[in-house]
């Protein structure tokens, strides 16, 4: 299926939402390892070089993305995660001369405000319990890469998780059965 978006899941989170899109949609789908990352790429001049490298070892190449909207998925409490890794990889798509459509998407508890940031980007809102069992029911532990803190990880230092293969397997045998 050709499609016009790479859904691209912020750090460890949406991994359940992340199995079942590679499983669906291969090669339209990915997730970057990525924590604290809530300042923007302006406050971390010491850090750019380093969000740099991990940006490019970690994403797709440049032909993956061509055509696509950018839409990255987070699960989020504030929305600052999100806006600070648009800043990245504005910035760093910039460098490499691409041009991308980008779209946020914050998957975030009913009845949560965000002090006004929410008309920023478009949301999924889900239930307080949802939200719990998506995130610490163990799904974290079943994200292809473990984390990387913009503030202080060197490039080429994220663990693939074994568990990860257990979910996308899983994904694909539930798949087949609707």
């Amino acid at each position: 299926m050709k499609t016009h978006n790479f859904i691209l899941g912020l750090g460890r989170s949406p991994a359940a939402f992340i199995a079942y899109l590679e499983a669906k949609y291969p090669g339209y789908s990915a997730q970057l390892p990525l924590s604290n990352s809530r300042r923007p790429i302006n406050e971390l001049p010491e850090r750019k070089a380093a969000i740099f490298a991990h940006l490019n070892e970690m994403l797709p190449p440049p032909s993956a993305l061509n055509d696509k909207t950018l839409t990255v998925l987070d699960f989020s409490v504030s929305g600052k995660s999100l806006l600070g890794a648009q800043s990245y990889l504005r910035a760093f798509f910039e460098t490499r001369g691409q041009a991308l459509g980008y779209r946020n998407v914050a998957v975030k508890v009913l009845g949560l405000g965000w002090g006004g940031d929410e008309s920023k980007f478009p949301s999924l809102t889900v239930s307080n319990s949802l939200m719990t069992a998506l995130i610490h029911a163990g799904f974290v532990f079943y994200a292809r890469y473990g984390s990387w803190d913009v503030a202080r990880d060197v490039p080429g230092k994220v663990e693939l998780q074994p568990k990860h293969a257990i979910l996308v397997q899983e994904t694909q045998r539930l798949m087949k059965r609707l």
